[in-house]
């Protein structure tokens, strides 16, 4: 019998150990700043993956 399973984005940054939001207050800097809503599920990621070592020299960071 086959498993299936679907993570879903967030599940996999709790299973990397991403568990607090500290993103969250630049993230709605950013929105308030340039005038912007992130979807929902960008925002969220951020808001977890936010200066994780794992997430520290990846390409996927919103700039000021």
């Amino acid at each position: 019998m086959a498993v299936q399973y679907t993570p879903t984005p967030l599940d996999l940054l709790r299973l990397l150990g991403c568990t607090e939001r500290k993103g969250e207050p630049y993230l709605k800097e950013l929105e308030s700043t340039h005038n912007i809503k992130l979807p929902p599920l960008l925002f969220d990621f951020f808001s977890a993956a936010w200066n994780h070592p794992l997430f520290r020299a990846s390409d996927v960071w919103p700039t000021c």
